[in-house]
């Protein structure tokens, strides 16, 4: 049981970073909300999953994403607060803004109707789309891609302002074949070149 339990609290524990909540899960990354030990604040803590890091190329991507992060200031992009590794298994922390993922914004009942509801809502569409785009353009030089731009991916803050909490994690190829793929049902946001298994561009980041 000791053995059991000292196992488990290794698993929720990176550093002086306790695991609160996991937020998004991944194939081969986890983004959680964590709780500094030091400062006593929330955090958001990105790392790779325990299958990833038996690829040391993989550890070494998501270090070296880390470190171009640390150097680029955008609104869209919070500041790298911390990382490194724990053991094997890299990590960033980021500053923790409370809010929620345009995934589930797009999913909140809709507010009492007004007759120019539409037009604020694609104002408020291209304005969201702008934000993003001007991060990406600024990481975009620098290497960084971003692997899976979508609304559950795209974390809003309570003033509305979006963040790229994951673009430490570097993109793979996708682990099912273009002949395995089940059928897709709804609208999906990955390009024709990810989705083939093919390398990434910015190209890719404006498809989705």
């Amino acid at each position: 049981m000791s053995s059991t339990r000292g196992n488990q609290e290794q698993n929720n524990q990176i550093k002086h970073y306790r695991l609160a909540e996991l937020l998004v899960e991944q194939t081969i990354s986890a983004l959680y909300l964590a709780h500094d030990e030091k400062t006593n604040e929330p955090v958001f803590l990105v790392t790779l999953q325990p299958d990833a890091i038996k690829s040391s190329e993989l550890s070494d991507r998501f270090q070296r994403r880390a470190e171009t992060l640390s150097q680029i200031e955008h609104e869209a992009i919070l500041p790298m607060l911390e990382f490194g590794m724990d053991g094997k298994r890299p990590y960033a922390v980021l500053p923790y803004r409370e809010g929620m993922f345009l995934q589930q914004h797009l999913e909140k009942p809709a507010q009492s109707p007004a007759a120019d509801a539409p037009k604020s809502d694609v104002v408020a569409s291209l304005k969201l789309v702008r934000q993003i785009a001007a991060a990406l353009a600024l990481a975009h030089p620098t290497g960084l891609i971003h692997h899976d731009l979508r609304p559950e991916n795209i974390y809003l803050d309570q003033s509305g302002q979006p963040l790229l909490l994951d673009l430490v994690v570097p993109p793979t190829p996708p682990i099912i074949s273009q002949a395995e793929r089940a059928p897709v049902t709804e609208l999906d946001y990955q390009s024709p070149e990810q989705q083939a298994g093919k390398a990434l561009s910015g190209r890719s980041n404006i498809f989705s």
